[in-house]
């Protein structure tokens, strides 16, 4: 069930080139691959096989490097694909535990969130683990949120701005 979905930019160099590898994993289902930005010149590279899907102005030699690089790292670029997902959630009375496949916890105050700080016990145990783990969602709080989110602070983000910093 762990992958990642989201977005990730990680360094790599080898033999004087230093590229940053983006990773855009829209669709769960998708294999696994890397998408290289250098200014106006871009490239993608599968991971399984490690071959090249496409390229945009990028030189043959740097080509064979990025195949290189990616090569040599690709079990650190699997590992940043399928961190930071979630695999398990429960509640206690104050917050929303939220288990990720990196093997950390995330402990949320469900005061960060009202639709599920006012719900019932029963309905927060209706939720869905979305995206490979990217997202978890109650279809009947219509409530969706992002492990990303999560990861980064963010708390409710449908109280308008003005209204949320007032409280």
């Amino acid at each position: 069930m762990c992958g990642r979905w989201g977005r990730d930019a990680r360094r790599l160099r080898s033999r004087r080139i230093s590229l940053s590898l983006l990773f855009e994993r829209g669709d769960p289902r998708g294999p696994i691959h890397i998408d290289v930005p250098k200014g106006p010149l871009t490239a993608k590279s599968w991971l399984e096989p490690v071959r090249l899907a496409n390229s945009y102005g990028f030189d043959a030699r740097t080509l064979r490097r990025l195949s290189d690089i990616v090569e040599a790292n690709s079990d650190r670029i699997r590992q940043a694909w399928h961190d930071h997902l979630a695999n398990n959630l429960w509640f206690d009375k104050d917050k929303m535990w939220v288990d990720l496949c990196d093997g950390r916890t995330l402990g949320i105050p469900l005061a960060w969130i009202p639709r599920l700080l006012s719900a019932r016990h029963a309905d927060l145990l209706k939720f869905g683990i979305s995206g490979g783990g990217a997202g978890l969602h109650w279809p009947e709080l219509d409530e969706d949120i992002s492990v990303e989110g999560l990861l980064a602070g963010r708390g409710d983000m449908t109280k308008p701005k003005a209204r949320a910093a007032a409280e």
